[in-house]
């Protein structure tokens, strides 16, 4: 009992450890997002700060050159020179002040004056006057830059210069007439970069280590400034910069930027086209946020260990009252029914031990009670299953004969079922087969009956048939008669043929009469005759044509009246036979249906007593089988009960060795 207390004690601290360890874990995670997120904050902010002070520089430095080219342009001799361009005098102040004016300034590729065509008029390079920087479609855009802002001066950024190789400030101003409204003129320059790369370079923070600097122009996508010198002028090719480059505009002016490893802080200067970056380390932003960190995991770990330590003595302190009950509940459960005179203090006391203490003394009081009634029941239980068992040998005797007898009665209703059963089976082979032989004569008289329907539906289309081909025939003889009329007209144009060879005759004697005035009716008269012998010949031609139709006309008459003859009277004969074959089929299939069907009654009733019989054998199978059943159960009972007889019998000497068990 005292391991169990230990492991008792084990899984009190394990459990105080886990939750104080949840605990901690949970403030620690709290802690650590507050004190990440406001270091975190606060390392940007200085980096804003720091990129707010670039741009301030960068501004300054913008705004003074601007002094500077406006101050250029304030001057008498350069308003002098621009209202009178081709005065000598006027061209030669205005070189001599704009050299010294160039002296002057710090680190600037030059400066210059043009009229609003852009000739140079004057500028610190005395070879570059008289050119012309802008022409055609380049001069309006180059103008509207100056006039469409508000003081006329244009700030175009950072260019790489084409004449000196080197990133300057590109700067021009617009001068106007005395009106203030109509620009006659223009100054430029542009300040060498490199100046304001030195000054900020010593303006740089040394807080990172990390820290890398530069400044973005929007327009070219260069660098105009980096901390790394010989990455000036060159193309930016940085995808994170150019995602800044991206995002920068008139919503979004400055700004953090993490991507990664990095962490970017930015400002836009719309005015000169330009970003300032400052890029650090993002570990290296935050290492005061990692301190702080591991600070506080030592310190959780420390206080686990105090927590640890403490709930280990103080649950020792708590569980060694627990030792004597333990020892009381040891004894317990070793079977011992003797008190323990060690827990008798703790007795009746609210806490845990006394509880615990209360309950093992009225436990070992009450199994010695058990323990007594336990010895009387199984003395009881002993008698009684000796007087059972006599009685149950005399009721398994009984069960076994009425078993026996039971199961010759249920063998022979069987078999007298089974019988009954074969010839229900073949009466019902019988009446199927009978029923098929049905089917199919219904099935004969159907055909025969449909065959009996073709042949009227026969004899009906042949009568029409040769009613319509009888009709034809005579319509036909009668077209074939019509050929007699052209005998007629035979003859008829044989006698015109004669009549004409007369009249040709006596024009040809009347022409001889007449001499040389009827050499010409007598031609006349030959060609009549020469066509009356030609048309006595056609008609003579036509009428034996004529005599041979009449005999084939006659020939064809007689073999469609013959025809005609057999139709009507062999085909109509074979119908009327086939129609009385029919009848006669269908009248003796008939005959055999009721035939039948006498034989499908009286099977009917030889199946209706079958049925009876099997059902009083059914019957009286089943009653034998229920008392077969009933003495069967009988028989189990009362082996059942044989063996809750012995069960009885063990269960008493079970409880005689548990009860030897326990000291008393």
């Amino acid at each position: 009992m005292l391991v169990k207390n230990l492991k008792m004690g084990i899984v009190i601290c394990i459990c105080i450890g886990l939750v104080s360890l949840l605990c901690m874990t949970g403030f620690y995670l709290v802690l650590r997002n507050s004190v990440s997120n406001a270091v975190e904050k606060q390392a940007e902010d200085n980096m804003l700060t720091v990129i707010d002070g670039q741009t301030e520089l960068i501004d300054l430095f913008v705004k003074d050159s601007e002094t500077m080219m406006r101050e250029y342009a304030s001057a008498d001799e350069i308003k002098a020179l621009i209202k009178s361009p081709d005065d000598e005098k006027a061209v030669k102040r205005a070189q001599i002040y704009t050299e010294k004016y160039y002296s002057q300034l710090n680190k600037w590729e030059g400066v210059y004056l043009s009229d609003w065509n852009t000739k140079v008029l004057a500028h610190s390079n005395p070879s570059a006057v008289g050119m012309v920087t802008r022409k055609g479609d380049e001069l309006d855009p180059y103008r509207q830059t100056m006039t469409n802002s508000t003081d006329g001066f244009y700030n175009g950024g950072a260019f790489v210069s084409p004449a000196s190789k080197m990133l300057i400030l590109n700067l021009r101003m617009a001068v106007y007439d005395d009106d203030g409204r109509t620009p006659i003129g223009l100054v430029g320059g542009g300040p060498f970069l490199s100046s304001l790369n030195d000054l900020l370079a010593q303006q740089r923070t040394t807080s990172f280590d990390s820290e890398q600097y530069a400044i973005l122009d929007t327009n070219a996508k260069i660098y105009t400034y980096h901390s790394d010198n010989d990455m000036i002028t060159k193309e930016i090719e940085d995808s994170r910069l150019l995602e800044i480059l991206d995002k920068v505009g008139d919503d979004d002016m400055a700004g953090i930027y993490t991507d990664g490893d990095f962490t970017y802080a930015y400002s836009y200067m719309p005015d000169q086209h330009l970003v300032v970056t400052m890029r650090c380390d993002t570990d290296e932003l935050l290492a005061d946020s990692y301190k702080i960190q591991h600070s506080f995991i030592v310190f959780i770990i420390i206080a686990e260990l105090i927590i640890i330590i403490a709930t280990v003595v103080v649950s020792t302190i708590i569980t060694r009252p627990l030792n004597k009950v333990t020892s009381a509940v040891d004894k317990l459960s070793n079977l011992s029914l003797v008190g323990s005179d060690s827990i008798e203090k703790y007795n009746g006391k609210n806490s845990e031990v006394g509880r615990i203490a209360t309950s093992v003394s009225s436990l070992t009081g009450t199994w010695q009670e058990i323990m007594s009634t336990l010895s009387g029941c199984s003395e009881q239980l002993g008698d009684g299953s000796e007087k059972m068992i006599v009685a149950v040998n005399a009721l398994s005797g009984y069960a076994t004969n009425n078993t026996k007898t039971t199961q010759q009665l249920a063998n022979e209703a069987r078999s007298a079922s089974q019988a009954l059963h074969s010839v229900s089976m073949e009466i019902d082979g019988i009446s199927e087969i009978m029923d098929q032989s049905k089917i199919s004569n219904n099935e004969r008289v159907e055909d025969a009956k449909e065959m009996l329907r073709s042949a009227d539906e026969m004899f009906d289309s042949v009568s029409q048939k040769t009613a319509e081909t009888e009709e034809n025939i005579k319509t036909s003889v009668g077209y074939l008669d019509a050929l007699s009329d052209i005998n007629e007209n035979v003859e008829l144009i044989g006698q015109i043929a004669k009549s004409t060879n007369l009249l040709a005759i006596n024009a040809s004697i009347e022409a001889s009469r007449a001499g040389d005035a009827g050499k010409g009716f007598a031609v006349i008269a030959s060609e009549v005759k020469t066509l009356s012998d030609n048309t006595a010949s056609a008609a003579a031609s036509i009428a034996r044509v004529c005599d041979e139709m009449n005999a084939n006309v006659s020939n064809i008459k007689h073999c469609l009246d013959d025809i005609i003859l057999f139709i009507k009277n062999d085909i109509t004969g074979i119908f009327k036979d086939m129609h009385t074959i029919s009848d006669k089929l269908s009248d003796s299939i008939n005959a055999a249906n009721d035939d039948i069907d006498s034989m499908t009654t009286i099977l009917g009733r030889i199946r209706g007593e079958t049925g009876r019989l099997d059902s009083i054998v059914g019957k009286n199978e089943e009653g034998v089988l229920d008392i077969n059943g009933k003495a069967h159960t009988t028989y189990e009972l009362v082996l059942e009960l044989n063996e809750y007889i012995e069960k009885n019998r063990q269960t008493a000497e079970d409880i005689n060795e548990i009860i030897s068990r326990f000291e008393k």
